[in-house]
């Protein structure tokens, strides 16, 4: 729930909002997540190319089970989200 309150406008046309956000907690649902990019292997990319990559979220126990640099192999369906970030 957002409750947006206008606490007035000045001389100019600019208006000065005050937002008060209401945040019912029982209802929240705190999620652990991390945002990585994976990339092609230089080694497999073609010389003059550059590695392809992609944006991935990771959630629950998958958190912070790689570092950078490591290899991984990725497999399973994949799920399109909207950009929370």
């Amino acid at each position: 729930m957002l409750l947006l309150h206008e606490t007035g406008i000045n001389s100019g046309s600019v208006a000065h909002l005050n937002l008060n956000f209401l945040i019912p907690s029982q209802q929240t649902i705190y999620q652990n997540f991390q945002k990585i990019k994976i990339q092609e292997s230089p080694s497999k990319v073609a010389a003059g190319r550059l590695p392809r990559y992609k944006d991935v979220i990771l959630t629950g126990d998958l958190v912070d089970s790689c570092k950078p640099g490591d290899e991984i192999v990725s497999g399973g369906p994949n799920e399109l989200v909207n950009k929370v970030m």
